[in-house]
């Protein structure tokens, strides 16, 4: 983020929106809904930390798993 104070500059690229969208906001009983007074001031930074490592982690696997199915002559899933 630019400015942790003010807590400007985050969450600028999409994946790291579109994440927190699904997983916290999609519906009216979801926890970024019904607590929207923890999310007042914004995403904490080991959330945003978790979500960072989520992506890694998801890459990660799929490339091994892509490259795993290709030395085996199968198809991708």
């Amino acid at each position: 983020m630019q400015d942790p104070a003010t807590r400007t500059g985050i969450y600028e690229h999409p994946i790291i929106q579109e994440l927190l969208n699904i997983t916290l906001f999609a519906n009216k009983q979801d926890e970024g809904i019904v607590y929207a007074v923890y999310f007042q001031r914004g995403i904490a930074s080991v959330t945003i930390s978790l979500i960072l490592t989520i992506v890694r982690t998801s890459l990660s696997v799929r490339r091994i798993c892509t490259h795993d199915i290709f030395n085996s002559g199968k198809e991708l899933p």
